[in-house]
């Protein structure tokens, strides 16, 4: 059975695992999904994230993280694998095609989930619990926002493999299953 890789990136509070769990709920027969983000807070406190001591040690755990489900996901019988939150970096993009090529996924799709600055905010605002996660929110938007960019950059520089998904539109339920079939659809998938 071929399997493929939908690796769902964007800002923090941009809309990806909301948009994992509703491709999921849809189709469930296809999907599979590891969300860094959640395992890492979960482990972590916040501050954890601050310094750039951890950074280099938070990577080699990521990597791990994501070997470890591709793994599983090999032997599982779902076709996709939505990978929340990674690459962010051109690293991550080159570690994710050692993946494909090692464990011979047929083909990745990147989706940039997005929304407005406001709608971030008031997600951000809501999801933190104290005012120091609040305040490392916020410091963190403008980073994630270049982060991202520069992902999608050099992912559109390989090739046209990005789909965009904006959270923030009125009926945000189409604009998520439009991109879910728009994504199955570039791996020949139909439902």
């Amino acid at each position: 059975m071929p399997k493929y890789f939908i690796a769902v990136i964007g800002a923090t509070a941009s809309g990806k695992s909301t948009f994992i769990d509703f491709a999921k709920k849809q189709y469930p027969d296809y999907f599979t999904s590891i969300n860094i983000g959640q395992i890492l807070r979960a482990k972590y406190p916040p501050e954890y994230f601050e310094g750039q001591g951890t950074l280099d040690k938070t990577e080699d755990e990521v990597r791990k993280l994501v070997e470890d489900a591709v793994k599983e996901f090999v032997s599982s019988d779902k076709q996709v694998l939505l990978i929340d939150g990674q690459p962010r970096n051109q690293d991550q993009i080159e570690f994710l095609e050692v993946l494909q090529q090692r464990y011979e996924i047929d083909g990745t799709v990147f989706v940039w989930v997005s929304c407005t600055d406001g709608e971030r905010e008031r997600r951000g605002s809501s999801r933190s619990q104290t005012q120091g996660e609040l305040e490392l929110f916020n410091s963190r938007k403008i980073a994630d926002k270049i982060s991202i960019h520069n992902v999608l950059f050099d992912v559109l520089d390989r090739e046209n493999t990005v789909i965009t998904c904006d959270t923030s539109q009125m009926d945000v339920e189409r604009e998520m299953l439009w991109t879910v079939r728009y994504a199955l659809g570039k791996f020949g998938l139909t439902l």
